[in-house]
């Protein structure tokens, strides 16, 4: 990882090798890695914007088209331009939340 640009997929590619490979992850590198998500996050909270402006763009396509809200919601969220942009909603959650547990598995080691 020290040749390639760091990106948030990147990072999250190399725990998972590790996770897969059973190989222990290391508490510096569970908050390094958490430092340098938060960092990132940033970036993936403009591509979370810019993708929920497409998938708007598409629901109000559908909706001009479609008799019923409801029919048009359905049918919107089976597009792939919902589907991505809810991905990277549940991407940003994911890592919010894997920076929270590396706090606390700082804590943890500041205690010791």
């Amino acid at each position: 990882m020290d040749q390639e640009q760091r990106t948030t997929e990147s990072i999250l590619n190399k725990l998972k090798e590790m996770v897969q490979s059973k190989t222990p992850v290391s508490p510096e590198a569970w908050i390094d890695a958490a430092l340098y998500l938060q960092i990132l996050k940033f970036d993936e909270q403009e591509k979370r914007l810019a993708l929920e402006i497409i998938a708007n763009k598409k629901k109000q396509e559908i909706r001009a088209t479609t008799e019923s809200n409801a029919d048009a919601d359905l049918h919107w969220k089976t597009t792939e331009e919902y589907r991505n942009w809810r991905r990277q909603e549940d991407k940003i959650k994911d890592i919010a939340e894997f920076i929270r547990i590396a706090k606390k598995e700082a804590e943890i080691l500041n205690k010791y």
